[in-house]
């Protein structure tokens, strides 16, 4: 009110003269309006028209009922503005902490305002302009509580001008730190492939920051040590899932203790989990896989024989009897239940069982399924020996070729023509269980042929598994 600035274009104007005296307010030269002063000399004019916006000099002269006519008072110099302020203020995040410096998604809740016009006032809402807060400085402060946040600013200038509210910023605090909720393998879990990958599941999507994750070797093999910033693609996030690969397999036999250092993992707005210092939070012990040997026991459940490795991957037929000769039939109702399980519980993503003390895998038998996750269709698959496609051209190449099928592409190779037969050396020549589920009970390919069929709990079949 003192800096003589004014959006209101008819100001009024105060002040005292002779009592009853008439007194003229002057624009520069021109009369703008007069008035009588009352009784006790006092008076308030108002000029008869608007005044443009801009610097106006105003003076008065009083003059009393004898004619007398006073000096010129002193200039008052009045600016007049009725524009509004010429635009809302903008605001940003001051930091935007975490692994991207523009997802806005952080930890700090300041934000920096800029665009405030010189002797403007600001203010800033949270709700949508519902509640306003009078902003200070350039900065804003204070805010609490974790979730999406919306900002939307305005600013009034010198005259008293609002101007229209400004878009909201929006952005997302976080300062709640990262836990980790869920490990495979568990924590003293045995039997662990030596080839297998740690997963590692946080309460939020996280980030890679620095340090180290190790493996420690508790009783003799060395320690695993993965700086995350050079990890060299031994680790990998989706979500809130860190997958750690090691470059080569661990040494079986030997227990393992995870350690993490409290930097190397952070949530998106860089809250870092506080790590593993210790040996005994999650440790494990590496499963020593007999994998390629020429044959494996499994004691009273019979003998693995006649290994074929297909990409990298061993495969053996099933001698339940230990004979060594591969002939045995088997429901998939008995097999289930041989490996500790029911025949409806075996699925193409539960199908990992231990037959004394060796992890093996029941195979699928590859292609389409339909949208139950059951065998599509009975038929020959496209690369068998009796599809009209004939062989594969590149082996293994095919991605619908898992375990059952790759087994018969690996074994007959590129060029064998359509009468090869698919069926390893020293396997039986039938049909083999897989774990795709199927109409009646389980899909079954013959290894023979290329044929796969929707298998009853009444027939048949040879079994292959996977050794891990």
């Amino acid at each position: 009110n003192s800096d003589r600035i004014t959006k209101a274009y008819t100001p009024t104007i105060s002040g005292t003269a002779e009592a009853g005296s008439r007194v003229e307010l002057y624009d520069g030269s021109i009369v703008v309006a007069e008035v009588q002063a009352g009784g006790d000399g006092k008076w308030s004019i108002t000029p008869g028209s608007a005044l443009v916006n801009g610097l106006h000099t105003l003076t008065v002269k009083a003059t009393d009922a004898a004619g007398n006519v006073s000096l010129k008072s002193s200039d008052l110099v009045v600016t007049v503005d009725t524009q509004a302020a010429a635009a809302a203020p903008s605001v940003v995040l001051a930091t935007d902490s975490g692994a991207s410096a523009t997802d806005k998604i952080t930890k700090v809740s300041t934000l920096t305002v800029s665009g405030i016009e010189s002797g403007a006032s600001w203010e800033y809402s949270l709700d949508a302009g519902t509640n306003w807060n009078t902003g200070a400085g350039s900065t804003i402060t204070g805010i609490t509580g974790d979730g999406a946040k919306s900002v939307t600013l305005r600013q009034t200038d010198a005259a008293g001008n609002t101007s229209a509210a400004s878009s909201a910023y929006a952005f997302t605090l976080d300062t709640q730190v990262p836990t980790l909720s869920s490990n495979t393998p568990l924590d003293n879990a045995t039997n662990v492939n030596k080839s297998a990958d740690l997963t590692l599941t946080f309460s939020e999507n996280i980030a890679l920051g620095s340090g180290n994750i190790t493996l420690k070797a508790l009783d003799g093999a060395t320690d695993v040590v993965i700086n995350v910033a050079s990890h060299s693609n031994q680790l990998s996030i989706s979500g809130n899932t860190l997958t750690i690969n090691p470059s080569s397999d661990l040494v079986g036999d030997k227990q393992y203790a995870v350690q993490i250092d409290s930097a190397a993992i952070t949530d998106s707005a860089g809250n870092a989990y506080a790590g593993i210092s210790n040996t005994a939070a999650l440790n494990f012990t590496v499963y020593n896989s007999p994998a390629g040997q020429a044959s494996i026991s499994l004691g009273s459940l019979g003998k693995l024989i006649a290994p074929i490795q297909v990409e990298g991957n061993w495969y053996y037929f099933y001698d339940r009897s230990g004979d060594g000769f591969a002939n045995d039939y088997i429901t998939f109702n008995a097999l289930a239940t041989n490996l500790g399980t029911t025949a409806s519980a075996i699925t193409e993503s539960n199908r990992t069982f231990t037959l004394n003390g060796v992890t093996v895998k029941l195979p699928t038998y590859g292609g389409p399924v339909g949208a139950d996750g059951k065998l599509a269709s009975n038929g020959y698959k496209n690369g068998t020996t009796y599809s009209a496609l004939g062989n594969d051209a590149t082996p293994n190449s095919n991605t619908t070729y898992d375990d059952l099928l790759a087994i018969w592409d690996a074994k007959n190779g590129t060029g064998t023509g359509t009468g090869a037969f698919g069926v390893p050396a020293g396997w039986g020549d039938f049909y083999y269980w897989s774990a795709t589920p199927s109409a009646s009970g389980h899909a079954s390919v013959g290894l023979g042929n290329g044929y796969v069929r929707d298998g009853t709990a009444l027939n048949d079949g040879y079994v292959a598994f996977q050794v891990l």
